[in-house]
């Protein structure tokens, strides 16, 4: 029967699972199994079995060719054939397959395997533009080519052959490394109204599976070890700092097509945990040991040519290439690998916060000690007894975050086919360029980055870059840009997304914000263009007048902002009209545990969090001047407003003494800098802040509770809606 029954598979489905291995994401197989006619009678159910196969992606049910005996074995016999596609986990370790033995055969799928194009052909099947399509395919203009397919297939019946082989062109034009030998039989396809597989790629399947592949011929063997030795150079940099997840993915997808083509199979199948293993280890050890094994398997003697037979050989052996160098303590590391559920990493961290709150009761006691009890001796001792947990419990924190800690490729990988997609689909040439994937941040705040960030890209895309000819008539390069960076600064990830297209329409956003009421238009003339940019998060505000799959469907930047909140961060946008736009994300490092600043207010103690102060002075009365209905203070040159924080909490005020001044904190939030006015200044402590329950999580001007370590609870500020309440 063959593979001809993958064709009754959905293309949609099968384009889809062809993308996927391509780009070495996943391994899939294809299953067929014709249960026993006896098979209802041991109350096997195939159906069931089928379905539940763990990675299952499609399935069918087919009727046996073969007639029944007689009519009445006929309604008692199962005379079905079950066809699955199984992608991820390997059907063989099926203990369920297993039981049905010979009944049972599982094929190992490649990409072009699923490759089959369907419909009925047009009364014109020849195409006029098919020697040009080939000249596309020669100057790997793949761009060009997609273009093409894709005008080529608005004009093609949804259900022809035509429009199938078409969209098979642009699915295999959308991968990284397209199959020029694919592609030339998908375009041949399109004249002759029939598909064949390349030779090339059909004979690749047909190698014999074995644990030692057979003989290579001395040419393919002399570039399959070079391959291999370019493999292992790559994941051996000089400086081990840049190895970073992209050259494991390259490196991955790179030796899967290498023993994939001389069908080393057995060593293909090992890629992929090889892959994840190293990803876990932050260290290419197992896929170098894989190339290792594969170049040991074919470093053999090359055949001797004699000079009767050829003089100058057109295609010289190559000499053999000595093993990369075993490092044996990587690969001490990579034995002592261990995987562990992220659910108890997340507990062991709550144990760390329970922890570092624990601690900080030791300088309380101490203070006891020495104050209730007049034990100084004892009050030392405990200091210093606080002074070794500290050291402990900070290094135990870095030690578990570090844990936790994984590289923004895992998010930043996604995006180039979404600019792609989007770009190709406006009619837009854009570049992405992509800086500082190796950071590493908290796994809860890169899973939070994904939504944002899409947002982002669609604004960019559909706002920002113009049409080709409008930015050439500018004088701009006909290909837009947008990149993506990231980098460290102090305990936080800053991410920027920037594009150098048309920028912010600051007197559209004026209008618009006149238009939906957010105030007066003689207002916001007064207002600066900076101020009149931040209306762009207001909850369902848009500069578009009409709908589309990409714009004005109501969900704005104000979405954004509420993820990046959400996650402890900041978002900027910067802009610069006919320049571009940047917007600037500021998120922690972690989540779990945090720094606030004690504070005094109306004789109650309230927290701030540490990464929101910028200053804390003291200043005399006489130095605080009136500005309209308020107070400021001039600090180094710029004015700060100034309120007091036992007002703003309706707490009973309580006047500083002349000799002490003014105690104020100086600290920054949502764009602006203000200064708090409080009666003192307390501890800095590391505390776990729980967000507030029930009736009292209606208060949003504090981001939660944190216990201290005498057993008190602490009210913690939310610096944002401070500003807000102002």
């Amino acid at each position: 029967m063959g593979m001809a029954w993958l064709g009754e598979v959905p293309e949609k489905n099968r384009r889809a699972l062809y993308t996927e291995l391509v780009e070495g994401k996943i391994p899939a197989w294809s299953v067929c199994y014709t249960p026993g006619d006896d098979a209802f009678a041991h109350v096997v159910d195939p159906v069931r079995l089928a379905r539940d196969l763990p990675g299952m992606r499609w399935y069918d049910l087919d009727a046996q060719n073969a007639a029944p005996d007689s009519p009445e074995s006929g309604r008692t016999n199962c005379r079905l054939v079950l066809r699955v596609i199984v992608a991820e986990h390997d059907p063989a370790t099926s203990e369920d397959l297993a039981a049905q033995g010979e009944r049972v055969t599982i094929t190992r799928l490649a990409p072009h395997d699923l490759c089959f194009p369907v419909g009925e052909a047009q009364a014109e099947a020849s195409w006029e533009r098919k020697t040009e399509i080939r000249e596309f395919i020669e100057r790997k203009q793949g761009l060009a080519l997609w273009r093409v397919c894709a005008d080529r297939l608005k004009e093609s019946g949804e259900g022809t052959w035509q429009a199938s082989v078409l969209r098979w062109i642009l699915c295999v034009l959308e991968n990284q490394r397209p199959d020029q030998a694919l592609l030339e039989a998908l375009i041949g396809a399109l004249a002759s109204g029939t598909y064949a597989a390349p030779v090339a790629v059909a004979e690749a399947p047909t190698l014999p599976e074995t644990s030692k592949s057979a003989p290579l011929a001395a040419e393919l063997q002399s570039h399959v070890v070079l391959l291999l030795r370019g493999q292992i150079e790559l994941l051996t940099p000089q400086d081990p700092d840049s190895l970073w997840p992209g050259r494991l993915h390259a490196a991955a997808t790179a030796l899967s097509r290498i023993f994939g083509a001389v069908g080393a199979l057995d060593l293909a199948d090992k890629v992929a945990p090889s892959k994840e293993a190293d990803l876990l280890a932050h260290a290419a050890v197992q896929l170098v040991k894989l190339a290792q094994e594969g170049l040991l398997r074919w470093q053999v003697e090359p055949v001797a040519v004699t000079k009767a037979a050829s003089p100058e050989p057109e295609h010289p052996a190559v000499p053999p290439v000595p093993a990369a160098p075993r490092n044996e303590e990587i690969e001490r590391q990579a034995l002592r690998l261990l995987k562990v559920d992220p659910a108890r990493i997340d507990a062991l961290l709550g144990l760390v916060g329970e922890l570092v709150v624990a601690k900080n009761s030791l300088p309380f006691l101490a203070r006891r000690a020495e104050e209730e009890f007049g034990s100084r001796q004892l009050a030392r001792e405990i200091k210093e007894r606080y002074a070794v947990v500290n050291r402990i419990a900070e290094e135990l924190q870095g030690a578990v975050m570090r844990v936790r800690m994984m590289p923004l490729a895992q998010v930043f990988r996604r995006f180039p086919r979404l600019v792609r997609d989007l770009s190709a689909k406006l009619g837009k040439s854009i570049r992405l360029e992509i800086l500082g994937e190796e950071t590493e941040a908290d796994k809860g705040i890169v899973e939070e980055l994904f939504d944002p960030l899409v947002h982002l890209f669609r604004n960019s895309i559909d706002h920002g870059i113009e049409m080709p000819d409008d930015r050439e008539a500018i004088g701009k390069a006909r290909e837009g840009l947008i990149r993506l960076s990231a980098q460290h600064a102090d305990d936080h990830v800053i991410l920027e997304l920037r594009d150098d297209g048309q920028g912010i329409d600051v007197e559209r956003v004026r209008q618009k914000a006149a238009e939906k009421g957010l105030a007066s238009l003689e207002e916001l003339r007064q207002r600066s263009d900076d101020d009149i940019i931040q209306l762009i998060f207001a909850p369902g505000f848009s500069t578009v007048d009409s709908v589309s799959e990409l714009s004005g469907r109501g969900v704005g930047m104000d979405v954004v902002r509420t993820m990046v909140t959400r996650a402890g961060g900041t978002i900027t946008v910067t802009n610069k009209r006919g320049e571009g736009t940047a917007t600037r994300i500021t998120l922690p490092v972690t989540m779990a545990v945090s720094r606030v600043m004690i504070l005094e207010a109306g004789g109650t103690e309230v927290g701030i969090p540490f990464a929101s102060i910028t200053e804390t002075v003291r200043v005399q009365d006489s130095d605080l001047k009136h500005v309209g209905q308020g107070r400021a203070i001039v600090l180094r040159g710029r004015m700060v407003p100034v309120w007091n924080l036992a007002e703003v909490l309706a707490l009973p005020k309580s006047e500083a003494r002349a000799e002490d001044g003014v105690a104020i904190l100086v600290m920054r939030a949502g764009g602006h800098e203000l200064g708090l006015a409080v009666e003192g200044f307390q501890d800095t402590v590391d505390v776990i802040t729980k967000p507030l329950a029930g009736v009292l999580g209606q208060l949003e001007l504090f981001s939660g509770t944190a216990m201290l370590g005498d057993g008190r609870v602490l009210l913690v500020l939310d610096p944002k809606e401070l500003v807000r309440c102002l």
